[in-house]
């Protein structure tokens, strides 16, 4: 259980196929307490 007003770690993602549509869209919040992010950015 998170107590109201503690930190949250927040991600909205978008999804695109190889012809650039967009294929699934999430808005997540996780613990940072359990979860950390890696994330590698691509050019397009």
């Amino acid at each position: 259980m998170v107590e109201k007003g503690s930190a949250l770690l927040t991600m909205e993602r978008t999804a695109f196929d190889s012809n650039g549509k967009a294929v699934e869209w999430g808005h997540h919040c996780y613990r940072p307490d359990l979860y950390s992010f890696e994330i590698t950015l691509v050019e397009k």
